[in-house]
């Protein structure tokens, strides 16, 4: 077998948890792992990552997704981000010069931490209270072309425009 890490030999190293889940440990980089083929930057199964986030997107909550799975609730959490994070990578490799005829952009308020009017000086203004999701879609196929998560203010918003105009082939 080879390290998930570093692609050194592994040898075994003792048993963990209830199911008594084979360790090994790596001759090069001396990191243990089961030695199961890994989600790229997960420390669980690929196909425990892909169990994940076909749950998540069929609308099961974080909670019973995490007791379905056997995994930890900040693990379901993790996967939720990575598997953001590559969706964002694909969509600015591939969302380029569309052919879109009708755009219809939006706003949808939401809040992290705490809404705004409970937001005190001493929190960092930026990252908590009021945010908004700029959304600009394709009307006929519903296609997501550009969205944008921050405070509602004229930098935001022509940054948000800036990202669409770059993405279309011509201006609507």
């Amino acid at each position: 077998m080879q390290c998930p890490y570093c692609e050194g030999r592994l040898r075994k190293f003792g048993t963990y948890g209830p199911k008594k889940i084979q360790r090994y440990r790596c001759m090069s980089c001396d990191r243990t792992s089961t030695g199961d083929k890994k989600a790229d930057g997960m420390r669980i199964p690929e196909d425990t990552f892909i169990k994940i986030i076909q749950l998540l997107t069929e609308g099961v909550g974080i909670n019973a997704t995490a007791r379905i799975t056997d995994t930890n609730k900040e693990t379901v959490l993790r996967s939720l981000v990575l598997a953001g994070e590559r969706c964002e990578k694909l969509m600015d490799s591939r969302m380029r010069d569309l052919h879109v005829t009708d755009i219809q952009c939006d706003e949808i308020w939401g809040f992290v931490g705490k809404k705004q009017r409970h937001v005190k000086f001493t929190d960092n203004q930026d990252l908590i209270g009021d945010q908004y999701t700029f959304v600009a879609l394709d009307r006929n196929s519903k296609l997501v072309v550009s969205y944008l998560v921050g405070k509602r203010t004229a930098p935001t918003a022509q940054h948000f425009i800036a990202d669409l105009s770059e993405r279309l082939s011509w201006r609507p």
